[in-house]
């Protein structure tokens, strides 16, 4: 059986139409004005074609005669001179020869085909949606209570101005990052009189699966707490926080503004909900959109925290009525599309400066213990071709302390420290020479 036309074309095409002997290469493909060609390689067995030929008792090479693998493109006088030198152009040999010009071939037209374009990486500094936490509430108060959850807001007293009452009941028992020894506390009507009260390190709920859970939800409910001061809704059904429209005296919505201080500007105004319109015409949307936020608190070491920002928005009919699932998927989609790696850090820019007020740093006041998470993002340095355009000048990614941010840093560091024990006289002297390095 001959050859086949498709494993002729395959065998050509593999050897990129020259010779396969690295000293010879000669073009074997001529072609003229009119169209007309002539091919002038021949496409040879290097086990022969029949038993009786050159190599012809040798094992074939991928076990078909006429088959690929044992064939190669060859000038005449190449192919005549491997046919008559037998011991020296043995199969091996041949076999080599086919694979080391064809691995030549494929490395002179790779650039060619490939119509890759070869880029300049750049470095650039990228931030991410992660706020590092720089303190956590290093303990855990619990009490008993004989009170459902859903009772123990309603008998909460008022705290002390800033301080933040996240709880949790579980197993009969209160716990909260709120210090359940202070006398008359918010949670003096809670918590059962004579009760004992337990102290729990933070690490140590972390180091268990159940109570890790339980650290996490309390931080959750301080998330509660910090937006729902600062104005911002829950979405319960999705677990973001969002802007609520004004309205007017007769319950209409109206759009809101808040002052930000943005990536390249000073207290700016933006608008957090409104309603579009339609730019030909200028006629307004059946629906509105509502600025939105999800936030996450996550442990990504064995004491490291942070908090996810991930801007959202929120679709609603009529300032209030949530538009159906179909119709906000379409909508956000949308949205989201046109946003590229700036917008989307504008969009956290604003959330985070909202957030901090600000301010350095995100405050949770506890009262005896703080929790602090740092206003600017988590960034690393990258090198990539990058996206066209996408890269411009910003600042205002840092807020600067002042004296009273510095001074409010410094307290509540120091609040979150337990104090240490006086040393005596004697454990001071000892102190001093171990400092001295004296024996």
């Amino acid at each position: 059986m001959p050859v086949s036309a498709a494993t002729n074309r395959l065998v050509w095409v593999r050897a990129g139409g020259v010779c396969s002997f690295s000293d010879c290469r000669v073009e074997l493909a001529t072609g003229a004005e009119d169209g007309s060609g002539l091919a002038l390689g021949k496409v040879a067995h290097i086990v022969a074609a029949s038993t009786n030929g050159p190599r012809g008792s040798k094992a074939l090479p991928g076990g078909d005669r006429h088959g690929f693998a044992n064939l190669m493109l060859l000038c005449p006088t190449c192919h005549e001179i491997a046919d008559q030198e037998v011991a020296t152009f043995t199969v091996e040999r041949l076999v080599g020869i086919k694979e080391a010009h064809e691995a030549w071939v494929r490395a002179q037209l790779a650039p060619k085909r490939s119509g890759r374009v070869e880029r300049h990486h750049e470095e650039e500094l990228v931030h991410s949606t992660l706020l590092p936490v720089q303190t956590m509430p290093p303990r855990v108060f619990s009490a008993p209570s004989v009170f459902e959850e859903r009772d123990v807001k309603p008998r909460l007293l008022a705290p002390p101005a800033g301080e933040m009452l996240p709880f949790i009941v579980r197993e009969s028992r209160v716990f909260t990052f709120w210090d359940l020894t202070a006398d008359l506390g918010p949670f003096t009507d809670v918590v059962d009189k004579g009760g004992e009260i337990v102290e729990q390190s933070a690490r140590d709920w972390w180091r268990d699966q159940d109570l890790a859970r339980w650290y996490v939800t309390l931080l959750n409910r301080s998330l509660n707490k910090l937006t729902g001061r600062l104005g911002l809704n829950l979405d319960r059904d999705h677990d973001r926080y969002f802007f609520e429209p004004d309205f007017d005296e007769d319950g209409q919505p109206l759009p809101v503004e808040r002052n930000y201080r943005a990536l390249n500007r000073d207290q700016v105004s933006r608008t957090v909900v409104w309603q579009p319109v339609r730019r030909k015409t200028g006629e307004s949307k059946n629906f509105w959109i509502h600025l939105a936020v999800s936030l996450r608190f996550h442990r990504v070491g064995g004491e490291e925290w942070v908090l996810s920002v991930r801007p959202e928005r929120r679709f609603t009919r009529d300032g209030v009525v949530p538009l159906v699932p179909k119709a906000t998927g379409r909508k956000s989609t949308s949205a989201k599309a046109h946003m590229y790696n700036y917008d989307v850090l504008a969009e956290v820019q604003f959330w985070r400066d909202f957030l901090s007020r600000g301010s350095p740093f995100i405050e949770f006041d506890f009262g005896a213990q703080n929790l602090i998470v740092d206003s600017a993002s988590l960034s690393a340095t990258v090198a990539w071709p990058g996206i066209p355009g996408d890269v411009k000048p910003f600042g205002n990614i840092y807020a600067d302390f002042d004296l009273f941010s510095a001074k409010r840093y410094h307290d509540i560091v120091n609040k979150n420290r337990r104090p240490e024990a006086e040393l005596e006289l004697w454990e001071l002297e000892d102190l001093d020479d171990l400092e001295r390095g004296d024996s």
